[in-house]
């Protein structure tokens, strides 16, 4: 059985880096949305959720949409094979991530967990991107997208929560 080494279609690579450009639109998308249409809470701790959203919330949104856009970045310079974009995006990234993790802790144990995680999920994705393109690591590269797939997908599943007062 011969094959044909002409094929179409997308590598892996490009694969992983369309649905990550997809995720950070979609997260950008979802904070737009949610900053836009707030909600009320009956949580107990309303004050302190009331106060953590009128102090800090616009600029974890900023913070993430920047994030998810540094994200769409690496992921374009990626399928043109642009390395040393690739870097200065990684770097950025990397940058906005660490930025993104010195915004206030959420009130609610529970929710902060999950903020945290998703963040650490960030961080270990603009690290492995950048150790990938040192090491010269397709493997690292694609572990980085899963990395920044996972914590934009969390943190938009968090949005409808960190979005109320």
């Amino acid at each position: 059985m011969r094959v044909n080494k002409n094929q179409n279609g997308f590598t892996a690579i490009e694969a992983i880096i369309i649905i990550v450009v997809v995720v950070a639109l979609g997260a950008v998308g979802w904070l737009v949305y949610k900053d836009n249409h707030k909600n009320s809470t009956s949580s107990g701790n309303s004050s302190s959720i009331s106060s953590w959203y009128n102090t800090n919330y616009q600029d974890f949104a900023a913070a993430v949409k920047t994030v998810g856009k540094d994200v769409g970045n690496v992921a374009q310079d990626v399928v043109s094979q642009n390395a040393t974009g690739t870097q200065t995006d990684c770097q950025q990234a990397q940058t906005d991530i660490t930025s993104l993790q010195q915004i206030p802790a959420y009130p609610v144990a529970s929710t902060n967990a999950k903020v945290v995680k998703a963040e650490s999920e960030l961080s270990s994705g603009a690290t492995d991107c950048l150790n990938g393109l040192n090491q010269g690591s397709s493997a690292l590269i694609n572990q980085a997208g899963s990395e920044f797939t996972t914590g934009l997908n969390d943190l938009t599943a968090l949005a409808p929560t960190l979005a109320t007062k």
